[in-house]
């Protein structure tokens, strides 16, 4: 059984939101500036090996100012090499005004695109996945938030001022239009770093974006030298250096295994557990929350979290929780792609007595369609899935949340760690894991297509998602409970 691989994208997407968190001061200029264009170069080390490079682009052009951010590195799952590729462009007037935000991503294959356009009240979102184009009309975001440019620029002026801490919420794109709390607290001077200009000393700051937390050296100018921080358990370090030393060979850091946590005992015989008593603890302190969802009650205990799952009963649904959002088509939930409906008549040739019974039926049938699983590609859409049929829990997740929809049952996924006996050569271990949630009677109910019975309590739910954002899985939360926490997890009781 596989259902780990997508973790990479995922996982991939948070390296990003913490790379360009922790590189928030990296440009130089200020929109108002008639600035030369600029450009950096950062070398990418994760566990120890160099797994490839960052450049920034920074122009002024005509009355326009762009920052360019290219993140390329190699991971490994496995036995498998897999290219992660980012690109973003952020771009503003000369008076600081949002004026585009563009995403490209790629995990082994073709890349993902989305572009935010920006007026003076609402926000044009263009999205191509997979050749799949679609166009919607958003609000701007509510509250106050900074532009990546507009932020970078508040970073350098505080460390230049010397100011002791700065707190704000950010835009970036690796989050869409969720802006990110980003929190910067001085720690003192650092050490002397080389620099392709030659020795610089540091300001060491300590910096944390959506629960991931770094330590960050600037230069005396504002501009961040080498960031570190914990994803995983593995240390990435971003480190400034000519473009020769951020092109050499690359390594890939292996991911998979890295992220794999080692419960305090065995569970016998896991797909059969009815009820489960867990306690979870972060060691990094990035989860602020869990859920109480669908078979789980989580409750704060101590330094953690004491997590209760069952599977023969649900928590209730928040009274005043809209379903609305649940029920839409989006750029991955396209459920009213042809390929999408003609598999619900494939699954529902009859009508069914009751909700609980049309969900039971599509999410076998779900588990019976994929048939195989691919390592090295990503994130996919219902419709890509619909065609291929082949994937692992995230593409499960997805095929299955965009039935619901179809058939009128509000959906969402879940994503959290489920324990297998073996895997990847390592034993009785939880590791990341995507499902679905049904609403069904005012409950959310836990539907994983993956395995062979509807749900069983060897899963631990972290974060929950519509799913209706174009970039994916980008929530703060759900970044933070992939990349940024360390889990520890103590069984205090199993029972079938």
């Amino acid at each position: 059984m596989s259902w780990n691989s997508r973790a990479f994208w995922r996982w991939g997407s948070a390296v990003a939101l913490g790379l360009l968190a922790c590189l928030a001061s990296a440009p130089a200029g200020a929109a108002e500036a008639a600035a030369p264009s600029e450009e950096r170069w950062f070398k990418v080390e994760i566990g120890g090996k160099q797994a490839g490079y960052y450049h920034e682009m920074e122009r002024f052009e005509g009355g326009r100012h762009s920052v360019t951010q290219n993140l390329e590195i190699e991971l490994e799952r496995g036995n498998t090499r897999l290219g992660f590729h980012l690109l973003v462009e952020v771009s503003e007037s000369a008076d600081g005004r949002l004026l585009t935000m563009g995403l490209e991503q790629a995990l082994g294959g073709e890349p993902d695109q989305v572009l935010w356009t920006f007026g003076p009240e609402r926000v044009e979102v263009e999205a191509n996945q997979s050749g799949q184009k679609t166009h919607e009309t958003a609000p701007l975001p509510s509250g106050e938030w900074l532009s990546v440019p507009a932020s970078d620029r508040k970073v350098r002026e505080a460390v230049r001022k010397g100011s002791e801490a700065l707190r704000f919420r950010q835009l970036n794109p690796s989050t869409g239009l969720n802006p990110v709390e980003m929190e910067f607290r001085r720690v003192g001077p650092g050490p002397e770093l080389a620099t392709p200009n030659g020795p610089r000393p540091t300001t060491l700051w300590r910096e944390r974006t959506g629960g991931i937390e770094s330590t960050v050296y600037f230069d005396a100018d504002g501009q961040a030298l080498k960031t570190e921080t914990s994803l995983s358990g593995l240390a990435m370090v971003i480190s400034i250096a000519d473009e020769a030393a951020a092109r050499a060979k690359r390594e890939a850091p292996e991911l998979l295994v890295s992220s794999f946590v080692r419960p305090s005992r065995p569970l016998a015989d896991p797909r059969s557990l009815h009820r489960a008593v867990y306690r979870l603890r972060d060691k990094t302190d990035s989860i602020t929350s869990l859920p109480t969802s669908g078979g789980q009650y989580a409750e704060r205990d101590g330094d953690g979290w004491r997590v209760r799952v069952t599977t023969e009963r649900s928590e209730p649904a928040p009274a005043e929780e809209d379903p609305a959002p649940y029920l839409r088509a989006s750029v991955y939930l396209d459920f009213q792609n042809p390929k999408v409906t003609a598999l619900l008549a494939k699954a529902l040739p009859a009508a069914k007595a009751s909700e609980a019974e049309r969900a039971e039926a599509l999410r076998a049938f779900v588990h019976r369609y994929i048939e195989g699983y691919s390592l090295d590609t990503g994130f996919a859409t219902a419709s890509e899935v619909a065609e291929k049929r082949h994937g692992d829990c995230t593409e499960n997740a997805v095929l299955l949340a965009a039935l619901l929809r179809a058939a009128g049952i509000p959906s969402r996924v879940v994503t959290g760690l489920l324990y297998v006996e073996e895997f990847a050569g390592q034993k009785d271990v939880f590791g990341h894991h995507m499902w679905t949630q049904g609403l069904l009677g005012g409950r959310w109910v836990d539907l994983d297509s993956i395995t062979e019975n509807r749900f069983d309590a060897a899963h631990i739910a972290l974060t929950t998602s519509p799913l209706n954002e174009p970039q994916g899985l980008s929530s703060p939360e759900a970044m933070a409970s992939i990349a940024g926490a360390e889990f520890e997890i103590e069984v205090i009781s199993a029972e079938k």
